[in-house]
């Protein structure tokens, strides 16, 4: 009966999870980096392989996977953000089925936190780097945590492949790195610090249990695969061996952009403002990790060291872009549900009044961030006064590309239009254009253009500027943006509906 509860129980996490991640995945419009992302897609269309850039500060995988999701899904945001909400919902999954966090209640109170949790859902929702990197970087931790009790195939094959897909995701991964070093230290040396300090002597180490012995070279073959994995990925399967050597200089320049000045730096305190604001679980974890490092539980001690060192370096590197958060959030509830998990034990048969107030806490707590991620991610998705919404491409953009489906779909060979960017900063536009056969891109300083049936401008032109007559429109991209003007031809959008949009003034200012 308790294996069938449980399947319910991660079945009704997951269904939570799955509609929140996977409802309207196309709702918002596509962000900045989801351009470029998708170029770097088309890229490897063009190319047939990832060309690694230190400079980029990404690995190829995400591109692969991208790639492969576009060829199942067709061309659209949504293809690439299947992908992202597919590895959120996986990570959740793994939370809840690793055994990072023993004992049913508070796996299930770990993975029903990470469920709900705004920032999760809002850029598990995005086709961005940061779900699959975080669900590689569970992945590792799981394999250690297992690996320090018993090191099986199991054991050894979730480190490497979650190290491995860290390594091919983002630099980043070297700051989880440092993290597990001094947690791994940690829980090594806190004993013989905590019993000298208590006296106690009940804080122990790690048991290495007897288990599953591992054949004869099978850490030397599965290190060997992952090396290869590695290899194949990072040269373009073999065709930018460059890739290779570069991979070992881009801490580099990441190092120089994380601590110089680049126009996303932020204070030290900034996570905290974010935890504030949407993630009051996280938070809770922040606090009980801070006592979780004195802890009897080696899992509490290590998970609380990792998370708080992993924040702390977070909040020294000046870089900060809210995406980032994710890769804080997941260890702070791993420790809410490890304190969840050990409220539940020690309580034993016993539910007096403390155990019944912690449990409505914690309810109020999860309907919170219910109501929270759903007003985020389906009401104020492009709100800018919403820190999580961040050089995001503003609606307008949607009303535009409805107008150009609208006209081929009554006039399929309108496919082929003419459209001219002028733009300083004209990302996603690139890529939102990039299956159009006739698009062009200008010099933003200079009005106007030679006949086009779509213009995207800087400046606000009369019809002198423009080689035929016009209907004009004014639009914001993003919010950190001027707002620019979409111009479009008269003959080619005649009979289509056009909200919005009127007539360009003529040279002396007359409406024509």
């Amino acid at each position: 009966m308790t294996g069938t509860n449980d399947r319910a129980l991660r079945f009704l996490v997951l269904a939570a999870a799955g509609l929140f991640l996977f409802s309207a995945l196309s709702l918002k419009p596509p962000h900045f980096d989801e351009g470029i992302n998708g170029y770097f897609v088309n890229q490897v269309w063009t190319n047939g392989y990832y060309t690694y850039n230190p400079t980029n500060y990404h690995g190829p995988l995400l591109f692969y996977l991208f790639q492969i999701s576009e060829k199942i899904f067709g061309f659209g945001i949504g293809s690439f953000r299947f992908v992202t909400a597919l590895f959120s919902l996986l990570t959740i999954w793994l939370v809840m089925r690793s055994g990072v966090v023993p004992g049913r209640y508070g796996s299930y109170a770990a993975g029903l936190l990470m469920a709900l949790s705004p920032g999760v859902v809002f850029f598990g929702r995005s086709a961005i780097h940061e779900s699959i990197f975080v669900f590689f970087q569970v992945l590792w931790m799981a394999g250690f945590v297992k690996a320090r009790e018993n090191i099986d195939r199991q054991a050894v094959i979730m480190f490497l492949g979650g190290l491995l897909g860290c390594l091919l995701l983002k630099e980043t991964f070297v700051i989880l790195g440092f993290a597990f070093l001094a947690a791994w230290a940690w829980i090594e040396i806190s004993p013989s610090i905590l019993n000298g300090l208590t006296e106690s002597g009940d804080i122990a180490r790690p048991k290495l249990r007897k288990g599953e012995t591992l054949p004869p070279g099978f850490l030397l073959k599965a290190g060997s695969a992952a090396v290869l994995v590695w290899l194949v990925l990072y040269t373009g399967f073999f065709h930018h061996w460059k890739g290779a050597s570069d991979f070992f200089i881009a801490i580099t320049p990441w190092l120089k952009t994380g601590v110089g000045v680049s126009g996303h730096d932020k204070p030290f305190y900034y996570w905290l403002e974010l935890l504030g604001r949407y993630e009051w679980p996280a938070l809770a974890g922040l606090a009980g990790a801070c006592a979780g490092l004195f802890g009897r539980s080696w899992r509490m001690r290590y998970f609380s060291a990792l998370a708080l060192v992993n924040f702390l370096v977070y909040s020294f590197i000046p870089y900060k872009t809210p995406w980032c958060i994710i890769s804080m959030l997941w260890p702070f509830f791993i420790v809410a549900g490890l304190w969840v998990e050990g409220l539940h034990v020690r309580s034993g048969q016993k539910r007096g009044p403390l155990y019944r107030l912690a449990v409505a806490v914690f309810a109020l707590i999860l309907v919170w961030s219910a109501l929270v991620s759903y007003r985020l991610n389906f009401t104020r998705y492009t709100n800018p006064a919403e820190p999580y919404v961040y050089v995001q491409t503003k609606n307008d953009i949607k009303s535009i590309e409805a107008v150009i489906r609208q006209k081929i779909r009554t006039s399929p060979e309108f496919h082929n239009m003419k459209i001219l960017v002028k733009l300083k900063d004209s990302w996603p536009l690139p890529w939102i254009f990039s299956r159009f056969p006739n698009i062009e891109y200008g010099d933003y300083k200079t009005p106007g253009g030679p006949g086009a049936d779509i213009i995207f401008g800087e400046t606000d032109v009369n019809e002198g500027d423009l080689a035929g007559s016009y209907l004009r429109r004014k639009i914001e991209l993003r919010d950190a943006l001027e707002p620019i003007y979409v111009y479009l031809k008269k003959s080619t959008f005649e009979g289509i509906n056009l909200p919005g949009f009127g007539p360009v003034e003529g040279p002396e200012g007359k409406v024509l």
